[in-house]
């Protein structure tokens, strides 16, 4: 995700690698919470 919101660069800077896997784990956290592991495994296989 990193380097697609960075247009493909491959050094990006540390505070957008933070973010980016911040977020993911955020949206990971949330989707366990909602609905347990059926909706993060049905998030899973719609990405």
């Amino acid at each position: 995700v990193d380097m697609l919101a960075s247009g493909g660069m491959d050094k990006t800077p540390t505070w957008q690698r933070v973010f980016w896997a911040a977020s993911m784990g955020i949206v990971a956290i949330a989707l366990l919470l909602a609905d347990g592991l059926t909706a993060l495994q049905t998030a899973t296989i719609a990405s």
